[in-house]
């Protein structure tokens, strides 16, 4: 967002530029943080050139949250409540099955302090997955706690505020990718054609797709307020999809598209989606394909309750992507160069986690085969899997 100058005294004009650069650079970048952890990719699976991509992974919504803004949750430093003890993430281990408990207001092994304003912590990691999923992710659950009752009530309020019928907010997120699965791993995202011809599946495309679980395409409090049936009802998707409901999936994606043919009902229509671009938020992916988050996908963000901007705000080297099947566009923010990143320090960094609970695993589905990981009030993961039809 530009910064309007006024005038003023020649005196203080060096003054007032660099306050007025300063500034530009305070409005353009994202109100909301999104940072990935690695304290427990015990595998290594996250080399630099996987972490440039999710740093632009992340970027994705950052440039459209500009107006957004998360609460801080921990208990004595946001809140002010003394007597809360105990209150912590609960979630599996994205490189094994151990269960992990760490303490909101603590400091991970990368250095990221969990539980503060405008942060998002996403724990992430890979390991081995039996099938055809690609990767999971999701909102972590919590643990127990303790404290007085006027705090107690008030610890509750704070948390039921991040998860009301009109307003959602992740408190942390976890997500890992299979290691049995081959992926195109991208470091050139202002550039699309090599996607869809590496015979691979893009790493950026599923990462994209499953950061959007986190974000809120899940089960909540908002969602559910948002949905009758097996249609969105939320309006300002709605407004994106010809004004009509939206088909879903059985699980929190929207509904299989038809490309090409009659739309039998129930299945997501292409002629009605205003951007006529594949949204994110379908249930599977195929390979030598590429797509980012929609305006579909955001409105549906928009409708639960986040603030999103109309297009990216910031830089945006990634410019924009023409759908290969469809033909509309999707916007590729891009805030660096790969080089520039590295440069910078980006590389060596770290960020991520899962949750526990039993999977269960869909089997794969033409155009995209799915598998999610349902942890129903302590945590739910989403997982996407390629289309086996299109090979492996």
């Amino acid at each position: 967002m530009p910064f309007t100058q006024r005038a003023i005294s020649r005196a203080s004009i060096f003054w007032h530029s660099c306050f007025c650069f300063l500034l530009s650079l305070i409005q353009a970048s994202a109100a909301i943080d999104i940072i990935f952890d690695y304290s427990y990719d015990s595998g290594n699976y996250f080399s630099d050139d996987r972490k440039y991509i999710m740093e632009q992974v992340a970027y994705v919504f950052e440039s459209r949250m500009v107006g957004e803004s998360f609460a801080g949750y921990r208990p004595s430093e946001d809140l002010g409540l003394s007597s809360i003890t105990g209150l912590g993430l609960n979630f599996t281990s994205p490189s094994s099955s151990a269960t992990l408990q760490s303490a909101v207001a603590s400091t991970t092994s990368d250095g990221n302090v969990i539980g503060k304003a405008n942060e998002l912590i996403v724990f992430l990691g890979a390991k081995s997955i039996a099938g055809s999923t690609l990767a999971s992710a999701g909102q972590t659950g919590r643990t127990g706690y303790s404290g007085s009752g006027a705090d107690l009530t008030a610890m509750q309020n704070a948390l039921n505020a991040k998860n009301s019928n009109t307003n959602f907010e992740p408190i942390a997120g976890s997500s890992q990718v299979n290691t049995n699965k081959t992926f195109y791993f991208d470091t050139d995202l202002t550039t699309h054609t090599d996607a869809l011809s590496s015979g691979k599946t893009d790493f950026y495309t599923v990462m994209v797709h499953e950061i959007g679980h986190v974000m809120g395409f899940q089960t909540n409090n908002a969602w559910n307020a948002n949905k009758s049936g097996s249609f969105w009802t939320g309006a300002n998707a709605k407004a994106e999809y010809n004004g009509e409901n939206i088909p879903l999936y059985g699980t929190s994606h929207w509904d299989l598209p038809t490309d090409g043919g009659p739309v039998p009902p129930g299945n997501l229509n292409p002629s009605k989606v205003n951007c006529a671009c594949h949204p994110s938020m379908l249930p599977s992916i195929g390979i030598n394909s590429r797509s980012s988050f929609s305006d579909l996908d955001f409105a549906l963000l928009k409708d639960i309750g986040y603030s999103i901007s109309a297009a990216p705000v910031g830089a945006n080297i990634g410019g924009t992507y023409t759908d290969a099947t469809w033909g509309g566009t999707y916007d590729i923010p891009v805030s660096q160069t790969y080089a520039d990143w590295l440069a910078g320090g980006g590389g060596g960094g770290g960020s991520g986690s899962a949750a526990p609970e039993p999977a269960e695993i869909f089997p794969a589905i033409s155009f995209f085969a799915l598998a999610v990981l349902a942890w129903r009030r302590r945590r739910r993961s989403f997982g996407i899997v390629k289309n086996e039809a299109a090979g492996a």
